[in-house]
């Protein structure tokens, strides 16, 4: 659950880093020719104004108008040299074409405009966020057509500002003053000769000026800015929103795509193809639910296998003695003789005591299948087991000559094992070295801070190395060369491989130094008491 929240957590946080990093760029990019191109039809009535009004002047005249300029712009307005400001490639190209350009500055757009002939340029600034923004804006610029309307008489102004209009790329009207219904306090704004902003009612305002020696209003109705630049709030919003959107639509698919990988090995799984496995990646968002699925799958299918080998092994070990004890009984029926009664008796007798530890063989292989059997490990002294154990065996040696040696392991070495288990291990080895020796069998224990080590040597005949695989899965018998006596059912090395694997260790057959095998048993000395391992 942690590894999906976070890498959820990555999928929305980083889009939103990566638009927050890059949204300045990318507004620009969108934007640019289009505010540029806003911000010329604004201001290129203004600059043709500013142009004319210091065409013709020397040094200080042009500073002196200046001067008196500024105190009309509400927002600064300056002259200066073209070298002061570095602009790219694309400013250049349009402030040489005689076209305003406009830089973000603290959310006021700088404007920039050539003075012709000459190595200055304009620098003022337009805000038009607010309506008391756009009348500061608009100040200077109205400033300068009230200049020039009063350069004429009355008569005559209207087609002056007709002309005046043709630079600018929005309206210009001349209206009475009588003609708006106004409030003292705008009335009394508008005596002091200060652009008044009134709403229209729908969110947009006009601007009015009165010019100075007539009753007549200077209107410039409201105009709208680039629908882009109206709504480049819900634009960001909308375009981080579907950002978001395709980082965890493709965590969703990936989420998605693991679980139909799973459903797909889980139905195969479910109908019989028990080879059927989910692709493993640590990487994976479901890799520990893979993962698990995969094991649980190997086990199953483990454990089918088992079952159907037990199944076929089973039904051929107890053909066998069956088929004997009704031979024995079909003859008790036919025999009046004593000593042949007895004889079939007895034949019947071990019979039954083979099935019986044939059932004790089975019933034990059978438990390394339970589901629910785990190992048990502890922490324990090794040599009193080893020794203990060994001592349990010497009245089953039927002749052979049983010695062992761990002289090398000192009494107070501890390792972890599941001692139940591992001394059902080193009884099955020591049976096998029984039923196979000629003279003697020789066990021993080593001790190292890795591992121990379990060998049993015999002096039997030995087992081919093409062999000695195949010895450790279920009832699988050795040839008569090796197994003198003739008995056993195949069990005993499956059981020793079982617990082996267990205790996540490993079981060898090697030559022996007395002449026969040496079956090798080792695992790791500081084997985890909280293993999962199942036997």
């Amino acid at each position: 659950m942690i590894k999906l929240f976070f890498t959820l957590t990555v999928m929305v946080l980083l889009p939103i880093i990566i638009y927050v990093l890059s949204i300045n760029g990318t507004v620009n990019f969108l934007l640019k020719d289009t505010l540029n191109n806003y911000q010329q039809r604004v201001s290129k009535g203004t600059v043709t104004l500013l142009n004319q009004s210091v065409r013709g002047l020397d040094q200080n005249q042009r500073l002196q108008k200046l001067n008196e300029l500024q105190n009309e712009f509400i927002y600064p307005l300056k002259l200066a040299p073209f070298t002061d400001y570095n602009f790219d490639k694309h400013d250049l190209k349009r402030l040489d074409h005689g076209l305003t350009v406009g830089i973000e500055t603290d959310d006021v757009t700088t404007l920039f405009a050539r003075l012709p002939e000459s190595d200055l340029i304009w620098v003022f600034d337009m805000d038009q966020d607010y309506p008391t923004d756009e009348a500061n804006t608009a100040a200077g610029t109205m400033y300068l057509i009230e200049q020039q309307l009063l350069e004429h008489t009355l008569a005559v102004r209207p087609q002056v500002l007709k002309e005046i209009r043709a630079n600018f790329g929005f309206d210009l009207l001349l209206e009475p003053i009588e003609s708006v219904t106004f409030t003292e306090q705008q009335l009394a704004r508008l005596e002091q000769g200060k652009v008044l902003p009134i709403s229209d009612g729908k969110e947009e305002y006009h601007l009015y000026k009165k010019v100075s020696d007539s009753p007549w209003l200077l209107v410039v109705p409201s105009f709208q800015s680039p629908w882009i630049a109206r709504h480049l709030s819900t634009f960001i919003i909308i375009s981080l929103l579907m950002f978001v959107s395709l980082f965890v639509l493709f965590w969703v698919w990936t989420l998605w795509r693991d679980l139909a990988r799973l459903q797909q090995a889980a139905k195969a799984f479910g109908s019989g193809d028990y080879e059927a496995r989910v692709p493993y990646r640590k990487s994976a968002r479901l890799s520990s639910l893979n993962y698990a699925f995969n094991q649980m799958a190997a086990r199953t299918q483990a454990s089918i296998r088992s079952h159907k080998e037990l199944t076929s092994a089973v039904s051929h070990e107890l053909r066998t003695p069956i088929a004997r004890m009704r031979f024995s009984l079909d003859m008790l029926e036919t025999t009046d003789e004593p000593a042949d009664h007895q004889r079939y008796v007895d034949n019947m007798n071990q019979d039954m005591e083979e099935l019986d530890t044939l059932l004790n063989e089975l019933l034990t292989y059978a438990r390394f299948d339970q589901t629910d059997k785990r190992l048990e490990p502890k922490l324990q002294p090794l040599k009193p087991w080893f020794e203990s154990t060994m001592q349990g065996f010497e009245g089953l040696s039927g002749g052979i000559d049983l010695t062992w040696q761990s002289e090398a392991v000192s009494n107070n070495e501890l390792a972890s094992f599941d001692d139940v288990l591992m001394s059902r291990l080193l009884s099955n080895l020591v049976q096998n070295s029984f039923r196979h020796a000629e003279t003697k069998v020789h066990a021993t224990l080593s001790y190292n801070t890795e591992h121990v080590t379990l060998l049993v040597d015999d002096d039997g005949a030995g087992i081919p190395e093409s062999e000695r695989e195949r010895l450790f899965e279920a009832f699988a018998i050795q040839d008569s060369s090796r197994n003198k006596n003739g008995n056993g059912f195949g069990l005993g090395l499956a059981i020793v491989k079982r617990v082996v694997t267990a205790h996540q260790g490993q079981v060898e057959i090697h030559d022996s130094r007395l002449g026969g095998a040496q079956l090798l048993v080792r695992w790791p000395t500081n084997l985890s008491i909280e293993t999962e391992n199942k036997v």
